[in-house]
C-alpha cells in the first residue's frame, strides 16, 4: 500500500556512458547517479526448502510435499 512508505533516500547507479577511441575500446566510463524514493524494507522469512513462510504481512503454512495449505495475516 502506498500509505505504509517509509522513505529513504539511496543511490542508484545507471545511465553509464562510454567514450570510444577510433579501434572502438573505451578510453572512460561516465556514471550518473540518480537518487529514488525506497520503501520500506520487507523481511522474508523462508525454510529449508525454500518455501517463503512470512513476508511482515502474510504469514504460510505448507505441508510435506511443499505445497500451500494455509495464508493467514501476520499479526503485528
Amino acid at each position: 500500500m502506498l500509505s505504509t512508505y517509509k522513505p529513504k533516500s539511496i543511490q542508484v547507479i545507471g545511465f553509464d556512458r562510454f567514450d570510444y577511441d577510433f579501434l572502438k575500446n573505451i578510453r572512460r566510463d561516465l556514471v550518473i547517479s540518480i537518487p529514488f524514493i525506497h520503501a520500506q524494507e520487507i523481511n522474508y522469512v523462508v525454510d529449508a526448502n525454500g518455501n517463503l513462510i512470512s513476508d511482515g504481512k502474510y504469514y504460510r503454512e505448507y505441508n510435506g510435499l511443499n505445497q500451500l495449505v494455509r495464508l493467514g495475516n501476520t499479526s503485528t
